[in-house]
């Protein structure tokens, strides 16, 4: 695990703070180029979990799509891209949403460059 690394541990309790409340340990703002996921890493970032603006299943719903929406940004022009299953709403059965919707996370890997 990334914190068992000494230097990776090092600079997490440095930043600790910083990230909890919602930023990446970096103090920049986002370039535009991106998403800044670590507000996501807290409870703070929604109200309940209902379906409603605001809540667990919408705003995951939108940062997964996002990233999506991101990825199919860098893929080649030929590329087929296959939207990647939506997270779906507090009433989504686990075969036709969640189950997916874990699926494909789990076996994600970015065309991004972060270099």
């Amino acid at each position: 695990s990334i914190l068992m690394d000494a230097n990776e541990r090092a600079w997490y309790d440095s930043h600790r703070d910083q990230i909890l409340r919602g930023g990446d340990g970096l103090g920049e703002d986002d370039d535009g180029e991106g998403i800044d996921i670590f507000e996501y890493f807290s409870s703070t970032c929604y109200k309940g979990y209902g379906d409603d603006e605001g809540s667990f299943y919408q705003v995951y719903a939108e940062v997964f799509k996002k990233i999506d929406e991101l990825e199919e940004g860098e893929e080649m022009e030929d590329q087929y891209h296959e939207p990647a299953p939506a997270f779906g709403e507090s009433s989504t059965p686990w075969q036709e949403g969640p189950g997916k919707f874990y699926a494909y996370w789990e076996g994600f890997s970015t065309s991004r460059s972060f270099a």
